[in-house]
């Protein structure tokens, strides 16, 4: 029985603080700034001296955002 590989496109299911940081087009320092503070729009998962947040959270949160932004351009 062949086993199905596994496509090495698949996007993992978190985000690294420079991933974050391109998503939200803001440097890297700032990213880092706002984890430490707990102060993202999104929770926060520290591992050892690593960041590490949810990438379908991040992307639900973009999206109701753009959707309030056209809302109030409305």
């Amino acid at each position: 029985m062949a086993q199905t590989p596994i496509p090495l496109t698949r996007e993992r299911d978190t985000l690294t603080l420079s991933e974050l940081a391109d998503r939200l087009s803001i440097g890297k320092t700032r990213a880092y700034e706002l984890a430490q503070k707990n102060d993202l729009p999104i929770p926060t998962l520290r591992i050892g001296r690593e960041y590490r947040f949810s990438r379908r959270t991040l992307e639900r949160w973009l999206e109701s955002d753009q959707a309030a932004d056209a809302d109030n351009a409305a």
